[in-house]
């Protein structure tokens, strides 16, 4: 168990830049403003986000947003 968490890197969300927590309100306000957080650290790593949240793949996606990433997605990756 231990090898699992020196494999985990804990990221400050104090860290976030004021403007990148802007841009996720922003993308969120008509989704579920509850993962904002998820999504500033996304945008702020520059990363995809994994997640099985429909309501917000479904917000998203319409917006322009193409690094959300499902299992299913992961799946079929790992899988070529």
């Amino acid at each position: 168990m231990r090898i699992v968490f020196k494999k985990i890197d804990l990221i400050d969300i104090e860290s976030v830049k004021e403007s990148t927590w802007a841009k996720s309100m922003e993308l969120v306000k008509d989704v579920d403003e509850f993962d904002a957080p998820f999504i500033a650290l996304a945008l702020e790593l520059d990363s995809p986000l994994w997640t099985g949240d429909k309501k917000l793949i479904n917000g998203l996606s319409p917006k322009g947003i193409d690094w959300i990433l499902t299992t299913d997605i992961i799946s079929e990756i790992r899988n070529e």
